[in-house]
C-alpha cells in the first residue's frame, strides 16, 4: 500500500515596512509492504523547503536589513 500527499504554502505579510514573502513546498510519502503474514515493512519520507525573504522587517527596517531563510529539510 502507499500514501502520498503534498502541500504548497505561500504567504505575503507586511508589518508596515517591506513585504515578507514565504514559500514552503511540502511532501509526504509512505510505503507499506506485507513481507509475510507475520511481518510488515513500512517506510516514509517527509520533505519541505521553507524560503522566507524579508523576515523581521518593519516600518524602520529596509528590505536590505532583513533576514532571509532557506531551510531545506528531508526526514
Amino acid at each position: 500500500m502507499y500514501f502520498a500527499s503534498g502541500q504548497y504554502v505561500s504567504d505575503i505579510s507586511n508589518e508596515g515596512g517591506p513585504d515578507q514573502t514565504e514559500t514552503d513546498p511540502r511532501f509526504f510519502g509512505k510505503l507499506t509492504w506485507q513481507a509475510s503474514p507475520a511481518n510488515t515493512v513500512q517506510g516514509w519520507l517527509e520533505a519541505d523547503h521553507p524560503r522566507v525573504v524579508g523576515r523581521n522587517g518593519d516600518e524602520f527596517t529596509p528590505l536590505e536589513a532583513t533576514a532571509n531563510e532557506n531551510n531545506p529539510e528531508l526526514v
